[in-house]
């Protein structure tokens, strides 16, 4: 049997998988980074020792990986070292660290790839937290599960759970987001409600004591948008105006100072915002015009400024006027310090993610680990690249092929293998096989020209296969 020897870039190749890369919405972890794709596959990128990624490793990637073969995914969360997402048919799925039972599993062990939660009941929205998660049913009940110590499950209790267990079943939500260790919660008479961890006003109750169970904040206002930092709180009411309560010690309020605040208070006078979004220590928000700005802390770039200055105020972060989703890290607390420091948005001239800030486990996607302090519309780029030829020495034999066909490395273990037709669509899809060759069969496959993405440690091949 002829052995072929083939290492081919494929220009055409490149651009067809380009041309399908249309994002929907994006979520960033502490280091690690989750989007849902327009065609419901479901990817992710960035640190991965907690098995975040939900791609049945540890290992970290720099470029976007899919979870699975699905392409029914509806919705997701990413919490600093765990993820959840929704699937079309209200089914909820989980995965990364589970030290706390913040998978709801009803164990504590790890997952590094997704599995289902409360499988009879129909989800519509999760949040992921530090270590607890909170859902919504499509009924409007809420349930929460993982850490408790601070009242953040909202049972009136601090008893952790690693099930879901349900919250307030007398009244409607629609909407949820979970801090550090604080949740707000928005009910269907638009009111806002707080539970968890107070200690620097993050619930906006006036007070700076936890709260065990859910608890009103400012009556006569209609809210419409929640979204929490790790110590901090944003929402935004109806008349398009922006708020913000809680920790500011980096200008994270977006106040013009860095005074905590325990009711919530108006961020500026404008009352044409769209959207926000909390980051760790930062946050975001989107005028009707699609223009983006941001605040608070910037040490890392992740304003996307194109310096590291930490603003008190909302700053005009470029020129763009068509942002239409923004994603700032979630965090945590390491030495004092908070950390969480990339950010991710999505434009409407661009097929593209656009990320900045930290990039040391590959958080932005970006096939690299260098950090960037202004967002780049690069991430979601097909990862083959001339410069990543470097693999070993890989033989596709026979080739043409009838039937099966052997990928071979005998340097290195294949990591991954993926097959492609001429129109960019994945056929084959093994993500994450640790063998030195592999038995590949297009028995059912009609003959023409196919192109091979094998990964192994070193780097990425294309190769063409011909099946007669």
């Amino acid at each position: 049997m002829k052995k072929i020897y083939i290492i081919l870039l494929v220009t055409s190749f490149v651009i067809s998988i380009q041309a399908q890369n249309n994002w929907l919405k994006v979520d960033a972890g502490t280091e690690s980074s989750v989007a849902l794709k327009a065609d419901g596959t479901l990817w992710s990128w960035g640190g991965n020792v907690n098995g975040q990624l939900g791609n049945g490793t540890n290992a970290n990637s720099s470029t976007p990986f899919q979870i699975g073969n699905n392409s029914d995914w509806s919705t997701m969360s990413a919490g600093p070292f765990h993820v959840f997402a929704i699937k079309n048919d209200g089914s909820l799925w989980g995965w990364g660290f589970n030290g706390n039972g913040e998978l709801g599993s009803g164990d504590l062990d790890l997952r590094n790839c997704p599995i289902e939660i409360g499988a009879n009941y129909n989800w519509k929205e999760v949040s992921c937290g530090y270590a607890h998660t909170m859902a919504i049913t499509e009924g409007g009940k809420l349930w929460g599960w993982g850490y408790n110590g601070s009242g953040q499950l909202g049972n009136n209790s601090i008893i952790s759970s690693n099930i879901p267990i349900q919250i307030d079943p007398e009244n409607i939500y629609i909407s949820i987001s979970c801090g550090g260790v604080h949740t707000i919660a928005l009910r269907s008479d638009s009111t806002l409600w707080a539970f968890g961890y107070n200690g620097n006003g993050q619930l906006g109750n006036n007070t700076l004591q936890n709260s065990l169970v859910p608890f009103l904040i400012d009556s006569t206002s209609k809210w419409s948008e929640i979204s929490t930092g790790f110590e901090f709180s944003l929402g935004r009411k109806k008349d398009g105006t922006i708020w913000s309560w809680g920790f500011n010690g980096t200008g994270q309020l977006g106040l013009g100072n860095s005074t905590q605040q325990i009711i919530p208070t108006q961020i500026g006078n404008e009352n044409d915002w769209i959207s926000i979004k909390a980051g760790a220590s930062y946050g975001f928000a989107i005028k009707s015009n699609h223009t983006l700005f941001g605040w608070g802390y910037n040490g890392a770039g992740q304003l996307g400024t194109n310096n590291t200055t930490q603003y008190l105020s909302p700053i005009q972060i470029g020129e763009e006027t068509d942002w239409v989703y923004i994603s700032g890290a979630k965090g945590y607390i390491y030495n004092s310090m908070i950390i969480g420091t990339h950010s991710l948005g999505l434009r409407t001239s661009s097929n593209f993610i656009c990320t900045s800030g930290n990039n040391y486990t590959g958080q932005l996607g970006n096939n690299s680990l260098i950090s960037s302090n202004q967002f780049n519309c690069n991430t979601g780029v097909s990862d083959i690249t001339e410069n990543q030829l470097s693999t070993g020495e890989i033989i596709l034999y026979p080739n043409p092929t009838s039937s099966t066909f052997t990928v071979e490395n005998k340097d290195l273990n294949i990591k991954s293998f993926e097959l492609y037709d001429l129109s960019g669509k994945r056929l084959i899809n093994i993500p994450h096989c640790q063998n030195t060759s592999l038995q590949i069969n297009l028995e059912s496959f009609p003959s023409g020209l196919y192109y091979a993405k094998i990964k192994t440690s070193q780097g990425i091949s294309t190769q063409k296969i011909v099946k007669q």
